[in-house]
């Protein structure tokens, strides 16, 4: 029997994904030329038949995994992230700040914890993000309830409603399922609705074959719009569902209080639903060329190699054997010159000039994919000035890589397991205080190369803004007084790479200056107790040695 909420579901879905087609043609193009191991938008294929066979050059593919693998490597690397509030004086705060390094340390056990699956993941969404412009990750809870696993999507099996900012809302996934794994779901209770008899009957002969799945997450009021008593029976504000596609039967729903998938965009345009990357879709036109003149240039080089020749029709009337030691029996006539009965025709003159073109084509793939702008500059031998330069321009020319990543693709991903973390009561009780706990949303600081470089900024105008207030100070001794020293030096070592819990906050600071104030206050009255005894000994010397004078007078 159908179920209309199913029906209706999958009604959703295939529209959803139909309208899609186009956006997979297109990047089933561009997988061919950039991801291969991606190349099966459009269809299914087997990855071990005629593996990558249409490419040419592997420029445009090496330089891809390149540019991917730069992501862990240059951003997810050590403490790379940090929770705050967003507000730093709130942060700076010794409750406060106490918290969020705990709340840290909790995110990075779930992330780095065997079997959390974090670098495969990664691994695929980043490539992802670099040729489609928008991996789909989510985090589910392992088997045993225990800790949370990163699982990422192919793009083509997700598709999604979005608001009116294209930001979306409710995703459908498609999967398949063995009958047998179905049924099992039913029998272990992961699944809580009706299991078709086809399904049921497959499990018992076949028990390998697939079935197409939808799963299907929505929030509660999109699902139940007009049924108010079934939102609130719920118990979430989100919901979880599994339909048989082939048979549009309902198989599971339940409740989550977390939408527990993301898919951030490299760069989103109004009117586009899906994300894109810029890196690749702008080097398409470029890689298509690069594949046309690679055979060409193979073509001509294979001519220059073992050349085409032309022979005589009359001096050659059997079988030519053109290989080593081969024979061929030929009738020179009179003349007896070979040369009169073969030529070789010469098509390699211009050859270089197809090399040239092809390292041209090279060079605006590597201007797109920003290979030759996230290498750190190399600094030695050089003036202080000139390093600031060449790395305040390594900072303009890798903002664009950078920037969407860490505020679209990491803020979004960390942002989702702290939530998941905090629904599921990971976190202890009371860990945050009351004033941390008002904040609208929790923030992320990263750790990259331009925080570096932002770091060495903050030291050396701490060095130049002290050069100054010594020589001013020379004129006149109270020009200390226009700044905050102590605010800026903390700054400054922050930028120099002193980690933050090691610096003292303000209450350990005033307490660390009234010792020492006290200490200088009790050597003061030391000194001035010494002093003191001294010049009453003084006067106890002098009026003994008057008493001694009298007593000799007398």
């Amino acid at each position: 029997m159908v179920d209309s909420r199913s029906e209706e579901l999958c009604r959703i879905g295939d529209r959803l994904f139909s309208k899609l087609s186009g956006y997979f043609g297109l990047c089933q193009e561009i997988a061919e030329n950039f991801y291969p191991v991606r190349a099966d938008y459009s269809g299914f294929t087997d990855p071990y038949s005629n593996f990558a066979t249409y490419v040419q050059d592997g420029y445009p593919v090496i330089w891809t995994e390149q540019l991917a693998s730069a992501i862990p490597a240059m951003l997810r690397q050590g403490q790379w992230f940090t929770v705050g509030s967003g507000d730093a004086s709130l942060d700076e705060r010794p409750n406060v700040s106490r918290a969020l390094k705990q709340a840290t340390r909790l995110m990075r056990q779930q992330i780095y914890a065997r079997g959390s699956n974090w670098d495969h993941a990664t691994l695929e969404a980043d490539r992802d993000w670099i040729t489609a412009g928008q991996p789909v990750l989510s985090i589910q809870e392992n088997r045993e309830r225990t800790q949370f696993v990163f699982r990422a999507y192919h793009p083509k099996n997700v598709a999604w409603l979005a608001d009116d900012l294209n930001r979306p809302i409710a995703y459908f996934i498609k999967l398949a399922m063995t009958a047998r794994n179905i049924v099992k779901a039913k029998q272990w209770g992961r699944f809580n609705g009706t299991v078709s008899p086809e399904i049921e009957q497959a499990a018992r002969l076949t028990p390998d074959q697939e079935f197409p799945l939808y799963q299907v997450l929505i929030p509660a009021d999109e699902l139940y719009a007009a049924d108010h008593k079934r939102q609130r029976q719920v118990g979430g504000r989100y919901v979880s569902c599994y339909i048989d596609r082939s048979h549009k039967g309902y198989l599971h729903e339940g409740s989550m209080p977390v939408l527990n998938i993301v898919a951030p965009a490299y760069r989103r345009l109004s009117g586009m639903t899906r994300g894109f990357s810029p890196a690749c879709w702008n080097a398409l036109a470029d890689a298509r060329m690069l594949q046309a003149m690679a055979l060409t240039i193979i073509e001509q080089a294979e001519k220059a190699v073992d050349p085409p020749m032309a022979m005589s029709h009359e001096a050659f009337t059997r079988d030519i054997s053109l290989m080593s030691g081969g024979v061929t029996f030929a009738d020179l006539g009179e003349s007896g010159d070979i040369r009169k009965a073969m030529q070789v025709i010469e098509t390699s003159n211009n050859f270089s000039i197809g090399l040239e073109l092809k390292q041209d084509v090279r060079q605006a793939i590597a201007e797109s994919l920003m290979i030759n702008k996230l290498t750190m500059p190399s600094v030695r031998e050089m003036r202080e000035v000139e390093v600031m330069a060449r790395l305040e321009e390594f900072r303009r020319a890798a903002l664009p890589f950078f920037t969407p990543i860490e505020q679209e693709y990491h803020t979004q991903v960390l942002g989702l397991l702290f939530d998941m973390m905090q629904a599921r009561g990971m976190f202890p009780p009371g860990m945050f205080p009351q004033e941390l706990a008002e904040a609208d949303e929790v923030k992320f600081t990263f750790v990259t190369p331009l925080n570096e470089t932002d770091g060495r900024k903050q030291v050396e105008a701490f060095m130049t803004a002290i050069q100054l207030t010594a020589s001013a100070s020379e004129v006149d001794q109270t020009v200390s007084n226009l700044w905050n020293v102590r605010g800026e030096l903390t700054r400054a070592l922050t930028g120099a790479g002193i980690a933050p819990e090691n610096i003292k906050t303000d209450d350990e600071l005033a307490e660390a200056d009234a010792k020492a104030q006290a200490e200088k206050d009790f050597s003061k009255a030391a000194a001035l107790g010494q002093q003191g005894a001294g010049v009453i000994s003084d006067l106890s010397n002098a009026s003994l040695a008057a008493a001694q004078a009298q007593a000799v007078g007398a």
